[in-house]
């Protein structure tokens, strides 16, 4: 909980298959020495594709009895009683996705998870993003940004009214999947993107920003991949500097090349320009 570090939250569930219980949501008030449990009527799929994906549990950073949570298959939840009891976002829109086509032929196993030769899907609503400056403390954040797992349509919505109704935000990518957002204190929302989810292979992706005041998209990749000349990799992750909100990283996912490859991407003026951590001379252990 941003404004109490005394509570702690965790979303619990490993599988979403048919033999595995559903989850539960356990809560603490005293930094984690002891926790209290509500189930919760869906499954988790903590091992499953899209598990570095998130954060899908987030907590109102003006009114912590608030929580919303993202779920693989069952849409949107909501608490507004510091995650004892929790209700589905009824006008959330329905974001289920059609089952993708077999990537391998009928009766050959599928590969090793690197080979990218499963089929790509999603892994729900992925991400909750409270914007604090549409509250004040102890009235509930207005404006939240919910991430979906989805690509080739609307994957980024938008609450102005706590909730009660839900918009796709205009202008959105839609040819990647979103992996992670983040949201600067100048009201900069950073939106990292893969063509999956991940751990599989990621073909294409991207780093984007939106000015939430004025509604402009910028493409701010690092280093753009490039899938029709054997550079087919994308972004599994982006984070701001609370103190200093042109300071951001970014981070790669399945970058080809010689081993230590793969880097974090370090800008101080708001993704115009990059330099690479590990490339510019930091070392990878």
């Amino acid at each position: 909980d941003p404004s109490d570090p005394n509570r702690v939250y965790l979303a619990c569930g490993t599988y979403t298959n048919p033999r595995t219980p559903d989850g539960a949501v356990l809560r603490s008030d005293d930094r984690g020495k002891t926790f209290q449990r509500a189930n919760v009527p869906f499954k988790f799929g903590g091992n499953e594709n899209g598990r570095g994906n998130g954060e899908r549990l987030a907590v109102d950073p003006n009114d912590g009895n608030v929580l919303y949570l993202g779920t693989r298959q069952a849409g949107l939840w909501k608490s507004t009683d510091r995650a004892m009891t929790w209700s589905k976002v009824e006008s959330f829109p329905d974001i289920t996705e059609a089952p993708p086509a077999p990537a391998q032929p009928a009766g050959q196993p599928a590969q090793g998870r690197g080979a990218g030769n499963r089929p790509s899907r999603g892994s729900g609503v992925i991400f909750a993003v409270f914007d604090p400056r549409s509250g004040s403390k102890g009235k509930a954040t207005s404006t939240v940004y919910i991430g979906v797992s989805l690509m080739g349509r609307e994957n980024l919505y938008r609450t102005t009214d706590g909730g009660k109704s839900w918009q796709p935000v205009p202008g959105e990518p839609t040819q990647y999947r979103p992996t992670r957002a983040a949201l600067s204190s100048d009201g900069v929302l950073y939106v990292a993107y893969g063509t999956d989810p991940g751990p599989q292979r990621m073909t294409n992706g991207g780093v984007w920003k939106l000015n939430t005041a004025s509604g402009e998209w910028t493409e701010i990749t690092p280093d753009k991949p490039d899938p029709e000349h054997n550079k087919s990799f994308g972004y599994a992750a982006v984070s701001v500097d609370v103190h200093h909100p042109r300071t951001l990283i970014a981070s790669s996912f399945g970058r080809p090349g010689s081993a230590g490859s793969e880097d974090i991407f370090r800008s101080t003026d708001g993704g115009a320009t990059w330099k690479p951590v590990f490339g510019g001379g930091g070392t990878y252990d």
